[in-house]
């Protein structure tokens, strides 16, 4: 029997990545920092992907792109408006590199969008459930539910994050048609080896909606294990 190669992992600072063995692999956690791009080491997620995934409108324009279902959106207000004229409503995002729901407000009149201004508009899709699809290197490693906090009361559903009293839950989640699909489909369409993609399912269309893909999720219990395995998988192959 032979023994199995030990291999080292290493926290790289940003600026000494380009220092690195041609030997290595890097698992770049969410950063654009370009210095990464000059390494002769293997990268999974380039910093230019990272950029992409951190910008809504480049994230959403990609999204529209290649094919893959998302929300529709704009940058032009009065499209926004007739939105609302037809009765949807729109979520104002003030901000196109948040997370968490930061920078979001919700129009649903002609006078509430008067009084807002923002980079981006996208138009608010009706939920029944909500997803998070851990990818990597074009497999799904992971699916998590985002359900309401049974200890929070008074919720707002449109919004479903740790701060607004949603958690991730694993069991018993009852898996959409396309779920795995679009998550797939929205990992690559920006250029990404990996990702945890959040993604909405409306039950009267049966149809899965890409929202964002999150380069640099939160690891613990089950999730941590699968991404452990996942890069074991790249590392000794």
């Amino acid at each position: 029997m032979t023994q199995a190669v030990k291999k080292s992992v290493l926290f790289i600072k940003q600026e000494r990545c380009y220092k690195t063995k041609p030997t290595r692999i890097l698992i770049n956690w969410g950063s654009s920092n370009h210095n990464i791009s000059y390494t002769d080491s293997k990268v999974y997620n380039s910093p230019y992907a990272i950029q992409l995934a951190s910008n809504k409108i480049y994230t959403l324009a990609h999204f529209t792109h290649n094919n893959v279902p998302c929300p529709a959106w704009t940058t032009n207000k009065n499209t926004a408006l007739g939105w609302i004229e037809a009765n949807k409503t729109v979520v104002c995002r003030k901000t196109v590199t948040s997370h968490s729901g930061n920078g979001i407000v919700f129009a649903e009149t002609a006078e509430n969008l008067e009084n807002i201004n923002a980079p981006l508009y996208t138009m608010y899709i009706k939920k029944r459930k909500e997803f998070r699809v851990h990818v990597f290197n074009n497999k799904v490693i992971d699916v998590q539910e985002k359900r309401r906090n049974i200890d929070v009361q008074n919720v707002d559903y449109r919004i479903r994050n740790h701060n607004n009293g949603f958690v991730f839950c694993r069991t018993d989640v009852n898996i959409p048609d396309n779920l795995h699909n679009v998550a797939l489909q929205a990992v690559s369409a920006l250029g990404l080896d990996f990702g945890a993609v959040d993604i909405v399912w409306n039950e009267n269309q049966n149809e899965c909606y890409a929202l964002e893909v999150n380069t640099a999720p939160g690891l613990e219990g089950s999730t941590l294990d699968a991404y452990t395995k996942a890069i074991m998988e790249v590392v000794y192959e």
